[in-house]
């Protein structure tokens, strides 16, 4: 819910807020590349995401402000790339101390995006992610299967700021038939 102690009985303030997407991720890079988040917008309308937090952890929902002098008014359809400089160095606040900021791990954990208002009150969306070890430069990226289903998987190649390539299959070896 997007309000303290939740909504009970009445409509959930939460509910007008769009449903953007992380749609992908590249947590294992070597220089020149860094750790890079790719963000949707899936909705019909332009969606304003400054202001927003990003996080590797879901119980630490503001670690990492998207920052107010980036230009995240996304249109319909469109793509955010935010580089770790971004998420690393724009740390958010508890109780007037700031966090650390965060770098993904390529051993593994969570990516995840929460909703704030202008003043950086969470205001009830999180959408995100946890993923497993990652090869060097290969992403991992949202897919739907063919069953409705949503992963968050290896991606071959990477995409960031453009639709997801797809899953990295293989290879497939069938041993025997019976």
């Amino acid at each position: 819910s997007g309000a303290a102690g939740g909504s009970p009985g009445a409509a959930d303030v939460s509910a007008n807020i769009p449903p953007v997407l992380i749609n992908e991720a590249l947590t294992h890079t070597d220089l020149p590349q860094v750790d890079t988040i790719e963000i949707f917008n899936p909705t019909d309308g332009a969606v304003d995401i400054r202001g927003w937090y990003l996080t590797d952890d879901r119980r630490l929902p503001l670690k990492a402000r998207i920052p107010d002098e980036l230009q995240f008014n996304m249109g319909p359809g469109a793509y955010a790339v935010i580089n770790e400089t971004r998420f690393r160095d724009n740390p958010g606040t508890v109780n007037n101390a700031s966090l650390p900021g965060f770098a993904l791990s390529a051993a593994g954990e969570g990516v995840y995006l929460f909703s704030s208002d202008a003043a950086g009150a969470l205001t009830g969306y999180s959408q995100g992610y946890e993923f497993g070890a990652a090869a060097n430069g290969v992403s991992f990226g949202r897919y739907v299967s063919s069953d409705g289903q949503v992963h968050f998987v290896a991606q071959s190649p990477t995409s960031l700021g453009g639709p997801n390539s797809g899953p990295t299959v293989g290879p497939v070896v069938i041993s025997e038939i019976f």
